[in-house]
């Protein structure tokens, strides 16, 4: 039990923040996400930022991608419209994220501006930590995270 409470010892509220959209990217990133609101036994609150064009479809999208991502997952959706990287950092605030985990974008559909990505912009709109995940990220059944120096299945 000790050291299921070492490994939360960072987390304030309890809670990971996973912004996505329909990019390969962002669902590695919902992956990714998943497993480590399920290892670490956290809240998991799934945000999709739409433009005015695509506002009416978003709160579908989420619930596909939370499916997709884990059927027994229990995660909250939001859907805003508006600037991405301030809705994503303001959804943070509200529900208190002590983690923002974001697609690397690659693929281009999570750009901002040319040159500069989502993670860029959060990491200059909020105080809590922004991890990148990697493209591919293995399928959750296969997902490894550290633990204690060795790895373990989630």
């Amino acid at each position: 039990m000790a050291t299921a409470r070492a490994d939360r010892a960072w987390l304030v509220s309890g809670t990971i923040l996973c912004g996505v959209d329909d990019s390969q990217s962002a669902h590695d990133a919902l992956q990714l996400a998943a497993a480590l609101s399920e290892r670490l036994r956290v809240r998991l609150v799934v945000a999709h930022v739409a433009s005015r064009k695509s506002a009416e479809n978003a709160e579908r999208l989420v619930s596909r991608l939370i499916a997709e991502a884990s059927p027994a997952a229990q995660a909250d959706a939001r859907v805003a419209v508006g600037d991405r990287a301030g809705r994503l950092a303001q959804i943070a605030a509200e529900e208190g994220a002590d983690l923002i985990i974001v697609g690397s974008g690659r693929e281009g559909r999570l750009r901002l501006r040319p040159g500069r990505a989502l993670a860029s912009e959060l990491e200059s709109t909020t105080t809590c930590p922004v991890v990148i995940a990697p493209l591919q990220t293995r399928p959750r059944s296969q997902l490894r995270l550290a633990r204690a120096g060795r790895d373990t299945a989630s």
